[in-house]
């Protein structure tokens, strides 16, 4: 259960997502992405993706696409994202809002994610850089 847990969590964190407005200091390419979370006290290791970033498709993406997600709310200032997202699940709705900062070739930024069912609220804080170009 815990392991599932941090799988959505994970993929809440690295939801994919169209942008309206403006575009972030960004420089498109491939970046490595962490996500650390916390959940009830506990600190969960670390995970590492690599994923391909373009302008068009500015924030990173993971197990979420293939699943029921729906982005409720995007909003692009400056160099900062932010997102609301719910995604529906046997076990219940989980929802997750979540920040990111570009710095050119490298962003920070983090995640609230509260699963419906348990009511449990998993904080996650995402680092990139980007590694090079896209192949």
């Amino acid at each position: 259960m815990k392991r599932f847990l941090v799988v959505i969590a994970v993929s809440l964190a690295l939801a994919g997502m169209a942008f309206a407005g403006g575009s972030p200091n960004m420089k498109p390419g491939r970046w490595e992405i962490t996500t650390q979370a916390n959940m009830q006290g506990m600190t969960i290791p670390p995970a590492t993706i690599t994923q391909c970033l373009t302008e068009e498709d500015m924030v990173p993406r993971d197990g979420t696409q293939n699943q029921d997600c729906e982005i409720l709310d995007v909003d692009v200032s400056g160099d900062t994202v932010t997102w609301t997202m719910r995604c529906r699940g046997e076990g219940g709705d989980v929802e997750s809002t979540g920040r990111i900062t570009y710095h050119g070739d490298r962003f920070e930024g983090t995640t609230t994610t509260t699963i419906g069912s348990t009511g449990m609220t998993i904080q996650s804080t995402l680092t990139g850089r980007r590694i090079g170009d896209c192949k």
